[in-house]
């Protein structure tokens, strides 16, 4: 047999919420289901053609014989039927009606057993009285066993009482469940905290039972009010109706109220919260930046205290979501579980950055200035030359430093410190092979071939131009080393505000005569913001007063178009 469960008779139309969703049922679901609607099928065609077989006269013993033999082959197809249904999911609501129909042909089987059992003049059977919202779990009253007194009903009155009290059973049935979740809800300290979906399944069993409670009505129109069981059947039907209508004054406001809270259309920072929650813990789920992006690294570090914050006010906002596991609570609570998870494994890579980049720091310097002797020493300028020993080493000690600076800045200010000594030493030693770095000096790859260099090239003259005041510039080379733009996308606090960047960066690199004998190369580096039509913004990399390294100037013999 099924237990009635408020999930499982909500076959009325299902109250649909945006941001709600039952799993669909799988293939073998979907054939346990088909299966026994077929069942139920055979089982409704054989109770009827007992009943029909039975006739309107009187009950003889061959005829309930014969009746009873039928009703076997019923209850064999509501058991194929029962068998089947008991694998599907308790609360799937395309799997409610038809549990609810086989509960329904039980109870016809059931009523027609009795009245052959009892023919004539046979007492009404004991009528389930409903409880009243706060009376849950207490057991329903019986209507009296005796023999019923009234007015003796003909067989087409009998036919109509017995569908009334089949009918005011069901509506009994579902004023104790209704009854027992109006208890639940009054007694909850926040109503929101019940199941939306049994909320939405008591919605849903209301519906069903105003139209079962009218089914009993409409029977019981045809028979006399003092009938014999009239009375009984009439006061049940009252006393459940009664009851749904005190459930429903306490069910249906808390089912409005949660399903208002969980509609994403009432939630208007909801995605955008999501999207960048995700797009948070994707952020500090990166674990080369270390190596491969100090820059971005230290950015992260300095981001780190307004990242938490953002993840616990989304978990805070949305927590009803959560706890009630709709579709987009469950996406909310992944993506703060991996944010959680990416952000302990970066703190872990903080402490050890913190411990070693000192250390890392201090040998990049002895480094850099053991090469930088030893240039000096051999007369080898190539060591100083871009990319080379003495610059690369010092490249890594000042992208070390970025990084150390926004972990500790106590222990960054000490390494800034010598890598300042550092620089005035060896520009010293750089300035003492100042005319080798430039006669060994050459302009940069030229790797791009983009359909926009063209633009790039105009867009970039101009941008010089207008730096150093000029008209007019003699362009010798032009060089862009990327080969392509170089795009990131990251979320930046910025004025008390959470700011999307996505961008894509690319330098082009100016080679322009200096003088008789020497040109010079000026980068230009470009920035094209996605977030804004792709606008194109560029800017000098040094200004016209900087004093330009040996490394950036070459003689005009050495430039080769």
């Amino acid at each position: 047999m099924i237990k009635t469960k408020i999930r499982a008779v909500a076959a009325v139309s299902v109250v649909a919420i945006s941001g709600l969703a039952h799993a669909e049922l799988d293939a073998n679901q979907k054939k346990w289901l088909a299966e026994a609607s077929k069942y139920l099928d055979q089982a409704e065609a054989n109770l009827k053609t007992a009943k029909d077989g039975v006739g309107s006269g009187p009950v003889t013993p061959s005829k309930a014989k014969l009746a009873l033999t039928r009703l076997g082959a019923v209850k064999t197809a509501i058991g194929n039927a029962n068998a089947r249904l008991e694998k599907m999911p308790a609360d799937d609501v395309g799997a409610a009606p038809v549990i609810a129909r086989a509960k329904a042909v039980e109870e016809a089987v059931s009523s027609f057993e009795q009245s052959l059992a009892n023919p004539g003049d046979a007492p009404s059977a004991p009528q389930p009285q409903p409880q009243t919202p706060g009376a849950a779990g207490e057991t329903a009253a019986q209507a009296p066993s005796a023999p019923a007194a009234g007015a003796k009903l003909n067989y087409k009155q009998e036919e109509s009482l017995k569908n009334a009290r089949f009918h005011a059973r069901e509506v009994v049935g579902r004023a104790q469940a209704l009854a027992a979740l109006a208890e639940k809800v009054s007694k909850a300290a926040d109503p929101s905290a019940v199941d939306v979906r049994e909320l939405q399944a008591g919605v849903n069993v209301i519906a069903d039972a105003k139209q079962k409670a009218k089914n009993a009505a409409d029977q019981l129109a045809s028979v006399p009010s003092d009938g014999q069981g009239v009375p009984e059947v009439v006061a049940a039907l009252q006393q459940a109706v009664a009851s749904i209508g005190a459930s429903e004054k306490v069910i249906a406001p808390a089912f409005k109220s949660t399903a208002g809270k969980l509609d994403p259309a009432n939630l208007p920072n909801l995605e955008p919260d999501l999207k960048r929650l995700s797009e948070l813990g994707r952020m500090y789920a990166d674990e080369q930046v270390w190596q491969q992006n100090r820059a971005r690294a230290a950015e992260l570090v300095a981001l780190l205290p307004e990242a938490i914050k953002e993840h616990d006010r989304i978990q805070a906002e949305y927590a009803l979501l959560v706890q009630q596991q709709t579709e987009i609570g469950k996406r909310i609570q992944g993506s703060g579980n991996h944010f959680k998870q990416q952000v302990a494994r970066f703190q872990a890579e903080m402490t050890q950055q913190k411990t070693s980049l000192p250390a890392e720091i201090d040998a990049d310097i002895a480094d850099a200035s053991s090469q930088a002797d030893k240039a000096v020493q051999e007369s080898r300028p190539l060591y100083f030359a871009e990319g080379s020993a003495v610059p690369q080493r010092m490249g890594w000690a000042e992208e070390k430093l970025v990084v150390l600076k926004a972990i500790d800045a106590a222990a960054g200010k000490v390494a800034e410190e010598k890598i300042e000594v550092a620089r005035k030493t060896l520009k010293e030693r750089e300035a003492s092979l100042r005319e080798g770095i430039i006669a060994a000096a050459r302009p940069p790859a030229d790797n791009y071939q983009g359909s926009d260099r063209a633009d790039l090239e105009k867009r970039a003259i101009e941008t010089w131009k207008a730096e150093a005041g000029v008209d007019s510039v003699e362009v010798l080379l032009i060089r862009i080393p990327g080969e392509a733009w170089e795009r990131e996308t990251l979320w930046r606090w910025e004025n008390r505000e959470w700011r999307f960047i996505d961008r894509s960066r690319l330098q082009v690199q100016l080679i322009l005569k200096q003088d008789d004998k020497l040109a010079v190369n000026r980068p230009v580096n470009f920035t094209k913001d996605h977030t804004a039509g792709d606008k194109i913004v560029s800017y000098p990399f040094d200004s016209k007063t900087d004093e330009v390294p040996p490394q950036r100037l070459y003689l005009l013999g050495n430039i080769k178009k």
